[in-house]
This record gives structure tokens, sequence and C-alpha cells, in this order.
């Protein structure tokens, strides 16, 4: 859906840079597949709308991120192993969460102490209630992976519930992600991480390859130019 978006905006954007032609004619040649983009989704409201400047210059942004994302993912996909171990691999991806979380404490967790988690990040709770976190579980693999993992993803949300003297929750785990660097999940740990879900009434989301860069290359990105 984010893709489609920003084909459209493009394809405005391109078109519209038409209209600054002083001449006494607009010059629309070679614009076909501009005008094809925009006339595919001229019923979406958002790609109707008037833009603003500043939605103009996240578009422009946007555009940035996607192609530095599909020029450097082949590049680094293939020399990252030779450079990164797998506690590198927690540093680099709580880095990358920080601009994406901006109101939340992300946190390197890893370790000997780690129950569970290499990485935390805690939300405020707006309510006064207990914090909001989400545990993610970093592995640097390829392949294929199975269901073992799960384990440590359930200790993570059943360590960090930590009820006080009333027995009441002090902190409340609300999503746990499991990172797998290029290996592939297994049908068996996608049932896994779905029995986990429903025993603890936690969303567990696996990310993994392409998904996985896109999610680090979009963040350093943000963090850097933003």
């Amino acid at each position: 859906m984010l893709s489609e978006w920003v084909g459209g905006y493009a394809g405005m954007r391109s078109l519209r840079s038409t209209l600054r032609n002083a001449g006494r004619t607009w010059c629309v040649r070679g614009r076909d597949a501009e005008f094809e983009r925009v006339l595919a989704q001229a019923d979406d409201p958002e790609v109707a709308k008037e833009s603003t400047n500043n939605e103009r210059v996240q578009g422009v942004m946007g555009d940035a991120i996607q192609a530095a994302i599909k020029a450097m993912r082949s590049d680094f996909d293939q020399h990252s192993a030779d450079v990164l171990n797998n506690a590198e691999w927690e540093g680099i991806i709580a880095n990358a969460l920080k601009p994406l979380f901006p109101t939340s404490e992300v946190e390197k967790t890893g370790g000997p102490n780690e129950n569970g988690a290499d990485i935390q990040i805690t939300t405020p709770n707006p309510f006064n209630g207990p914090d909001w976190i989400t545990v993610i579980q970093v592995k640097d693999w390829q392949g294929k992976a199975g269901p073992k993992v799960i384990q440590q993803l359930e200790k993570a949300i059943k360590t960090r519930r930590n009820p006080d003297d009333n027995c009441r929750n002090t902190a409340h785990v609300i999503s746990a992600v499991l990172t797998l660097g290029m290996a592939e999940p297994t049908p068996e740990l996608e049932a896994a991480a779905l029995d986990l879900e429903r025993r603890e009434g936690v969303p567990v989301t696996i990310i993994y390859g392409d998904q996985l860069l896109e999610l680090i290359f979009s963040g350093t990105l943000q963090q850097t130019f933003l």
C-alpha cells in the first residue's frame, strides 16, 4: 500500500514539475506512465487532496529512502554477515528503532540477564497505568528457523509482567517480535508463535529478510537526515 501511494505521489510530482514551463505550450510528451499512475488512483482521497509544502517534502524524503533501500539492499545483504555478529545486530536494530518510537525508550537488553529479549521498547502509559512494553529477540540466522526460539519470547513476556505486592502488573507487554536475519521461519515456528500469542494474549510478529533490512534502513536514514 505504501509503495502504491509513493508511486502515485511520484507521478503527481513529476507532472506538477511540468507546470513550471514558461513557454506558451504545456509539453507532457513521455509522461504516459505518470498519467496512468495518477488516473489509477484518482478515487483515492489521499491522492486527490491538495498537498501542503510539508507533505510534499515528506514525499520527496520517502522517495529518497525507498531509492536508498533499493540501491543498498543487495550489497548490504552480501557483506553484512562478514562484518556483523549477533550482538552487533542488536545494536543496529535498536538504533534504527529509536526514530520510529520517538516517545518511547528503546533499550538494548541482550546479554546474560536478558530474560528472553535482546531489545525492549518501553512506552509510557498516558492513562497512568503500567508501561507498555514491546520485547524483541534478535537472531542472525541463515536458512530455516525452527520453533525452539519461541521459548525465549515466552520468557520475555512472563518475566516483564512484574506483579507488585497487590498482584497488579507494573508493566504490560503489548507486543513480541522475533527477527531472524536472513533465515525464513518454518511452519513449525509460525505455529509455535501463534500458540504463544493465544496463550499469553500478546501479538507475536516474525520479521526477516528484505522486510528486516527495510526496517533498519528506514530507521537509520530517518535518524541521519531528519
